[in-house]
């Protein structure tokens, strides 16, 4: 079972950051390959706040919950 290790704070700033990599596809005029690798940053980045867990947290025993 995962434990929960972001707290709401860190949450919504991942939000924020995962929605500014996946508006930045749109924006900016990036080759596939950028586009593709801010797809993928934005997406880790969401489902990281909406599942309230981060794998590098826990190694790092870090917890902001």
């Amino acid at each position: 079972m995962i434990v929960k290790n972001v707290g709401n704070t860190d949450r919504f700033i991942r939000l924020l950051i995962g929605l500014a990599f996946l508006a930045n596809v749109v924006v900016l005029n990036l080759c596939i390959i950028g586009k593709v690798v801010l797809i993928i940053l934005g997406l880790a980045v969401l489902a990281s706040a909406w599942k309230a867990y981060c794998p590098l947290y826990q190694y790092l025993g870090i917890s902001t919950c």
